[in-house]
């Protein structure tokens, strides 16, 4: 005859075995008791971080927006927001990358960048209005690109597949 409760097929521990009195005692704690309605109510708040660190490049907090256009940030906002989600930015990619710390190339898996047809078309044909109207308002001269040091490592970047070879 089995030591299994009623309803399970095995029973992993015997009751009269230390690791299971062990078990019981850990498990029956008063203070794990007490604590658990709290550590049920617990919710990570990750993604609502995110996103408001995604409507600061909207709407930065350090400058005055009047009603209307704080109102179009917003709904610019999340769109591309929503259109981010939809997108295939959770794939994983390959990326061969210099470590400082190991100083060597090595292979790092990354999210994918998020591809630009991923962008609603209503977004694209409204920034593309509001680019329309706002050059025939504004007359700005060329930006000149500025002139950047490239820097990097003094050893060359190997394939993928020589890092995944290592």
């Amino acid at each position: 005859m089995s030591d299994a409760p009623p309803g399970m097929e095995v029973a992993y521990l015997k009751r009269t075995s230390p690791a299971f009195k062990a078990l019981k005692d850990v498990v029956s704690a008063t203070a794990l008791l007490k604590l658990l309605p709290k550590l049920t109510k617990f919710c990570h708040t990750g993604t609502l971080e995110v996103f408001h660190s995604f409507l600061l490049r909207f709407c930065s907090k350090r400058q005055y927006f009047p009603y209307p256009g704080m109102k179009a940030r917003l709904m610019l906002a999340a769109l591309s927001w929503n259109a981010l989600q939809r997108s295939n930015a959770t794939e994983k990619v390959d990326v061969v990358k210099w470590s400082k710390r190991k100083g060597a190339w090595v292979l790092e898996e990354r999210r994918k960048k998020q591809a630009s047809d991923s962008v609603p078309p209503q977004l694209k044909s409204l920034m593309s209005r509001v680019v329309e109207v706002a050059s025939q308002h504004l007359q700005l001269p060329p930006i000149a690109e500025p002139k950047l040091q490239r820097r990097g490592c003094h050893v060359a970047k190997p394939s993928k597949e020589e890092l995944r070879h290592l």
